[in-house]
Order: C-alpha cells, then structure tokens, then sequence
C-alpha cells in the first residue's frame, strides 16, 4: 500500500497523519492509545486488507501533532472536537473507526455522538472511558491539578535516542514487554532532536493527568444502554485487561452483549498485541473490515 505523510491544520496548530491505501476506498479511521503514535499500527496495516484507506493519526499532544494550547488541562473532549475537525477535513460522510486502548475509547464515544458517520467501529482492548467513582472525584482532581502545576514548573531534559527507545519498551502499560522493532517505530514519531545527539520527547507530559468526562459507573452503564452502538461493532479484548479491571470489564461486557450488532472477541495476548504479535489479530480485524452487512 501507498504510504503518505501529512498535516490537518486545526485550531491551535497540526494534525499529524501517516495514511495507507488509496484514497478513493473506503476510509478506515485509526486511533493509538494513550502516549503511543501512529507508529503503533506500522506492523499490523500491512497485514490488513488493501482495499481500504487508512487514516493513522498522530492525536494532538502525542508524535508530529502539535501540543494542545500551553496551561491547561487535557481533557477527552478536547480529542472529540479534535476528531470532529479532522472528519470536516476530509469530507468522508461514512467511516470505518477502530482504535486502540484510548483511542477506542475516544471512538467509542465519538460514535454515540455522530452515529451517522459510523460504519463499522472496531476497538481492541478498549473499554469505554475509565470511570472516576464519586467517593474519590476530589482527591483525584486535587493530584490532577497538583501534576500540571508540577510538569508546567519543571523542564524536560535531552535523552540519547537509544536511551529513549528504552524508556518506550520499559513503561508500557501493566509493565509488558514490547519488542525493540515496536520501540522504535513509536521512536521515530515521538523523539525529537534537542541539541547535539540528544533527544526530546515530543509526548505531551500533561497526559498523564489527563481528565475523562467525569462518569462513574452507573452513568456509564446507562449511557450505554440508551446510546446503543447500532452499526456493526467488533470488541476484541484481552484476559489481562479484563483480569486486572475485572468488576468494570464484567459491565461492559455485558452492556455490549446487548447492542445486537456487536461481535465479541477474547484474547489471550497482551495488550499491545497489535505491536508484539499483529498476525494473531489482522485475520479476526480482516474478516470483519471485508464482512458484507446486509442493513448498510
């Protein structure tokens, strides 16, 4: 497939895309999950089909995309009018979405908000937004606060690029191990030159106090049920997410059991198996882009 690099001008600067295929197929919109880029699906696109278009996105704040505007909080919604923007971009009036980890999540809301773009959405070891229960909503806005303050007082330091590769590879969620080829095709789009041999993470530090729509549980749970996905919807997880969130794993499991349309897969890799092992899930991705629904 053809690769292609480019920006989508947004309001506070660019949107960073790397997009495979060709243009006149059927647009597939590609998220990577939090602190990742669009580097993340480098191993998995070319073992998909060729006969769609996709769009990997840098989100703003992570890879070649420009930061969100300096001082403030990251917030989800902040990623949904990003969304919207570049959807006005490029004019499509139907999408495929599939997102990873965050990036499902955010595409998961997004298609409760604007079903009428959805074609099919596929999210892999993406639960919908994590949610904050009431008992400890203060405390955690107080430690959210407390951290922008922190990060906007400090000053990032230069890294040699190998020592950044390594510093990918060794915080990765629930501590698993990804491959140096994974490292460093995230590298490639989140390093950025700082001085003589050394190197910035382009990564934006506020993300780690990054705040979702204050839901808890039971409001997510409704919300589900009275905002059904009703497109064609493919929900691959994995036994270690569910095993480590196994109460809130459990609801949403079972929410979507009750959208008609959604097709649910387990399984037994971790959860950057699009990186590690992509083969192990392109054919189940594959069959699922290429199915023919009867109601589109």
């Amino acid at each position: 497939m053809e690769i292609k690099e480019f920006k989508v001008p947004v309001f506070w600067g660019d949107v960073a895309v790397k997009s495979w295929g060709n243009e006149a197929h059927t647009p597939v919109l590609v998220l990577h999950g939090v602190s990742d880029n669009a580097g993340s699906f480098d191993r998995l696109i070319p073992m998909l089909p060729t006969s769609f278009y996709y769009i990997c996105l840098d989100l703003p704040s992570h890879g070649k995309s420009t930061e969100f505007p300096p001082h403030t909080f990251i917030t989800s919604l902040d990623y949904l009018l990003t969304l919207k923007l570049v959807l006005n971009h490029f004019k499509r009036e139907k999408y495929i979405f599939f997102g990873h980890s965050y990036g499902g999540q955010l595409l998961l809301l997004f298609a409760q908000i604007y079903p009428h773009y959805v074609l099919k959405l596929i999210t892999l070891d993406s639960f919908y937004l994590l949610p904050i229960p009431i008992k400890s909503m203060m405390s955690e806005l107080v430690n959210y606060m407390d951290k922008i303050v922190a990060i906007t007082n400090s000053k990032q330091k230069g890294i040699f690029y190998l020592d950044g590769v390594d510093k990918i590879r060794a915080t990765r969620m629930y501590g698993n191990d990804l491959d140096e080829d994974s490292a460093m095709a995230l590298a490639d789009r989140c390093l950025a030159e700082f001085g003589k041999e050394m190197y910035q993470f382009t990564t934006d530090r506020r993300l780690s106090a990054r705040i979702n729509p204050l839901f808890d549980i039971n409001f997510i749970i409704q919300m589900l049920h009275h905002y059904k996905i009703t497109c064609p919807f493919l929900f691959i997880y994995t036994k270690e997410t569910k095993e480590r969130y196994s109460d809130y794993c459990h609801a949403m499991i079972e929410a979507f059991k009750h959208m008609e349309r959604c097709k649910i897969e387990e399984i037994s890799e971790s959860h950057d198996v699009h990186l590690n092992v992509p083969e192990t899930v392109a054919p189940i991705i594959s069959n699922f882009l290429q199915e023919v629904d009867s109601k589109l």
